[in-house]
């Protein structure tokens, strides 16, 4: 890490021409974007496959998805801030390659040693973050909330495509499989990256601006995460939307393959799978989002997509047994979800070029810790026996809290805003 700090960054390719959401570039950002962040969640799907090739109890393997996203949150903390201060396509290469060499050592591993490596898949998997922020660093303004859009629109396609060919491969080979070919698209994307930036494009960060100048140790690095809370209260309001938002997200996925395996269902690992494309509508609405963002809709857009959150999830917890009605709700859930996220991205990169990996480094730890705790409270709801209704409690109420702060937020900037024009207050 020291050693990486100390580089001196490339051109940033300031004389390029920006961005387009449809260029070749942003394209491969997107498709690399979601293979990286596949390699969270083809655990979902193969849990049960996991615990039957070991001979013990699902339940034993139900932490693997806290863990992965917990060693994703700690890439995000200490790895994806680099991004304001190194060659971004070298430490996107190092990231690619130890997360392929994870991959290959995850399916002859003892499940011991099973906590240490998908800590580890998750933390090398933080790649997509350092994507996203570079992508908006090469677009311009008018066109930066699509760019990200359409770079999330990969990432969500990835955490969909994922599960459902996780549950085919399974199905057709086993699930050490999923994870030998993990490791080979692994080595493809950073093929894939070298190929895609023309000659021009940065691969270096933004130049940093005087106010910015913490000095360029890693620490100092680190140091400068609690300012940009404390400094731009917009990052600090979206970053606990995103945390609600994702708790939500997780608790919903940690526990419907256990209750798609229960009775009525009776689900097997190829059927879950194919469930996952449900959630395609979330590309939808990724898309819509960036759109919407361009035309500065996004305290609508927030309150509309947590509204829909929590009206679905009461609606399937108060009938857990109706297959249509959880077909409807997964759609609708993952594309509130997703419209929530890119209209808290496009918040947050709005300006602070120089800081805008750590930007994403801030509001995605804080996301995935809400996910972690989302999921983590959901699989210890259902291990304890708890119903499915209880898992949907857990997620209406991170919903509602986000609503809520939404509403409140919302109502205080109109005040504010009568004020400045001089109406009486």
């Amino acid at each position: 890490m020291s050693q990486l700090s100390r580089q001196r960054p490339e051109s940033t390719g300031s004389g390029a021409a920006p961005l387009r959401p449809n260029s070749r570039t942003v394209r491969v950002f997107a498709v690399v974007a979601g293979l990286c962040v596949s390699n969270l969640y083809y655990v979902i799907v193969l849990l049960p496959e996991i615990a039957a090739s070991h001979h013990r109890p699902s339940q034993d393997f139900a932490h693997l998805l806290s863990l992965t996203q917990g060693g994703y949150t700690l890439g995000l903390l200490f790895v994806v801030p680099l991004g304001d201060r190194v060659d971004r396509r070298r430490l996107c290469t190092l990231l690619l390659a130890a997360a392929c060499l994870v991959c290959v050592a995850i399916p002859w591993a003892p499940a011991a040693s099973y906590p240490v490596l998908f800590v580890l898949l998750g933390l090398c998997s933080v790649t997509a973050m350092i994507l996203v922020p570079w992508g908006a660093d090469l677009a311009d303004d008018a066109a930066r909330g699509r760019v990200v859009g359409t770079i999330m629109t990969g990432l969500i396609l990835g955490t969909l495509l994922c599960r459902t060919l996780a549950g085919a491969l399974t199905q057709l080979a086993s699930w050490r499989f999923v994870y030998w070919l993990a490791a080979a698209l692994m080595a493809l994307c950073v093929a894939a990256l070298y190929w895609a930036l023309p000659s021009g494009v940065a691969t270096g960060p933004a130049p940093r601006q005087p106010q910015d100048g913490q000095g360029d140790g890693y620490l100092r690095l680190l140091g400068s995460l609690p300012r940009i809370l404390l400094r731009t209260p917009r990052v600090g309001e979206r970053c606990l939307y995103g945390a609600l938002a994702f708790g939500a997200f997780s608790a919903f996925w940690a526990v419907l393959p256990l209750h798609l395996q229960a009775r009525p269902f009776s689900f097997g690992p190829a059927e879950i799978g194919l469930f996952a494309l449900l959630g395609g509508a979330g590309v939808v609405g990724a898309s819509a989002a960036g759109r919407l963002a361009d035309r500065g809709l996004q305290t609508p857009t927030t309150l509309a997509a947590f509204a829909v959150v929590v009206a679905i999830f009461l609606v399937l917890g108060a009938w857990p047994g109706s297959l249509a009605l959880l077909i409807v709700g997964t759609v609708l859930l993952d594309m509130g979800i997703q419209v929530a996220h890119i209209t808290n991205q496009s918040v947050i990169y709005a300006g602070n070029p120089a800081m805008r990996s750590r930007i994403t480094t801030t509001y995605m730890v804080m996301y995935f810790v809400g996910g972690t705790l989302g999921s983590a409270v959901a699989a210890s709801v259902w291990g304890q026996g708890g119903s499915w209704g209880a898992t949907c409690l857990v997620g209406a109420g991170m919903g509602a809290c986000a609503l809520v702060v939404a509403i409140l937020r919302a109502a205080l900037g109109r005040v504010q805003t009568r004020g400045a024009d001089g109406v009486r207050l």
